[in-house]
């Protein structure tokens, strides 16, 4: 063990004191960490902070933990570094771990910087993992980048997302984890992350399964550094690429990672590698689900995933490659009232459950065009609806939708959906779902938070007034529901 404050000594430092040591006799390397193989070095050791760079830390500000919900997502905005209009590099990203006992993951955003906002003000999480620019797990230390920087600015707008899992129940924790990170003015090598990898998979109880995603490369990629994730099912991931979509050509190996440990997430050095427009990349996991009970690919402990984070240069035109559709027996089927191009903008979206009030509506001027459901819950004021108490990590809601807003005020909503509900004793059963109306709307100045129609579609009947928040990208909607119980369903459109 290291003197009491001191850090760890890394795997090259521990491989030279046993060399030292032994006299060039003992073991030749030293065990990968987390006991698995991979065929790829580590990213080299990110060492002592750069002396020559400006720190600006995005932390939780003393969020409170509940001592009642397992996970818990929460999110904070910050700035990026620097003044407005000066472009900065960040080289390292360095983790803030204030209370381990809870902290399950962090995840760096760069999301649209489109309304005001102050550092540290808490917000939507919904952001997607196309926008992630860091992320951090068990087993991960500082990742410094041996060479460039990550392009970065005081004009950009960053989310801190952090998942707290508290499955002990522990209470009166307040936490302030996050990043620190360090920039310094731009660099010639400019990096970016690309995310990979399928979604919107189930691994069936008692199975040993793969999934793959593909992407299909579009511009000339230099990697940097590869992040493998996966939650507790996984077993292997692995990265090939097939040279010029020749599909005779051999898959060449990126990464292999066999054995996976999941408090033992490590970066990888790929620096050399490089993809060129037509190459195809295939991220395959295998899982192994030992018990009575399918794992669906979700956010939450209990769900998986098969990502794979990579830094490229120079930064790449789309963050999130994955051009894998993944056969799954949702379809989503337009209404009546649906956009007329509802298929192409539908896709499947896993929404959550909740408990308490979902966020105050705050109104706004309607964006104007098409858009598609990204984020969907359902919030309950207690997960005991009388009948039976529901289990929220074994239940889900599988949906898709679409929305339109037109210039003259018209609005066409479609949502479909199934609820795959699981109640604390185990018991399970389904509940369809179908919203659809279309009318002209308005806010009214008494409520002008919420939305009041005059309806075209359906041709009986007029849904409620609405609470609603409204971007120049997205809508949110807030519809209440009583059948069976009372609460309300969030739907944000992007």
């Amino acid at each position: 063990m290291p003197p009491a404050g001191q850090p760890q000594p890394t795997s090259e430092q521990a491989q030279a004191l046993i060399d030292w040591a032994s006299c060039g006799e003992g073991p030749q390397r030293l065990s990968p960490p987390g006991g698995f193989e991979v065929s790829r070095p580590q990213y080299p050791s990110a060492g002592a902070p750069p002396t020559n760079a400006d720190v600006k830390d995005l932390l939780a500000p003393q969020a409170s933990i509940s001592a009642t919900e397992v996970d818990q997502y929460r999110c904070f905005v910050f700035r990026g570094p620097g003044e407005p209009g000066e472009e900065r590099g960040i080289v390292r990203f360095e983790p803030v771990i204030d209370d381990a006992r809870v902290v399950h993951h962090l995840v760096v955003y760069e999301t649209p910087n489109d309304a005001p906002f102050e550092d540290g003000d808490e917000g939507s999480c919904g952001a997607g993992l196309e926008a992630a620019v860091y992320a951090w797990a068990p087993g991960q230390g500082p990742l410094q980048f041996t060479e460039g920087a990550l392009v970065s600015g005081g004009d950009r707008r960053y989310v801190l997302e952090v998942h707290y899992n508290n499955s002990a129940g522990l209470e009166g924790v307040q936490d302030s984890s996050g990043v620190r990170i360090y920039h310094t003015p731009p660099h010639s090598k400019r990096i970016d992350m690309m995310t990979l990898g399928p979604d919107n998979f189930t691994i069936p109880a008692r199975s040993r399964e793969e999934m793959s995603g593909v992407c299909e490369v579009e511009e000339e990629l230099e990697l940097v550094a590869l992040m493998p994730h996966m939650h507790e099912l996984g077993v292997r991931l692995s990265s090939q690429v097939q040279r010029g979509g020749d599909a005779e050509a051999p898959w060449e190996d990126i990464i292999t990672l066999d054995g996976w440990d999941f408090n033992f997430q490590l970066a990888y050095d790929a620096q050399g590698v490089t993809l060129s427009p037509g190459d195809v990349v295939k991220t395959t996991c295998l899982f192994e689900n030992t018990s009575d009970r399918d794992r669906r690919f979700g956010p939450f402990t209990e769900d998986e995933m098969c990502y794979h984070f990579m830094y490229v240069s120079p930064p790449p035109s789309e963050r999130r490659c994955n051009q894998t559709v993944v056969n799954t027996s949702f379809m989503y089927e337009p209404g009546e009232c649906a956009p007329s191009d509802a298929l192409a903008l539908g896709r499947e979206v896993m929404g959550s459950y909740r408990t308490g009030q979902p966020p105050a509506a705050e109104g706004g001027a309607l964006p104007v065009g098409r858009f598609t459901l990204t984020t969907l819950e359902l919030w309950f004021e207690s997960f005991d609806v009388g009948p039976a108490v529901l289990d929220p990590e074994a239940s889900y809601y599988q949906a898709a939708g679409s929305l339109e807003v037109t210039e003259d005020g018209a609005l066409n909503l479609d949502m479909m959906g199934t609820n795959y509900i699981t109640t604390e004793r185990g018991a399970q059963f389904t509940l369809p779902v179908s919203v659809g109306f279309g009318g002209v709307v308005a806010s009214t100045e008494e409520t002008p938070q919420a939305l009041s129609f005059t309806p075209s579609c359906p041709s009986e009947g007029s849904p409620r007034p609405l609470a609603y928040t409204a971007t120049p990208t997205s809508l949110t909607l807030m519809l209440p529901f009583s059948d069976p119980v009372e609460g309300t369903q969030l739907m944000r459109f992007e």
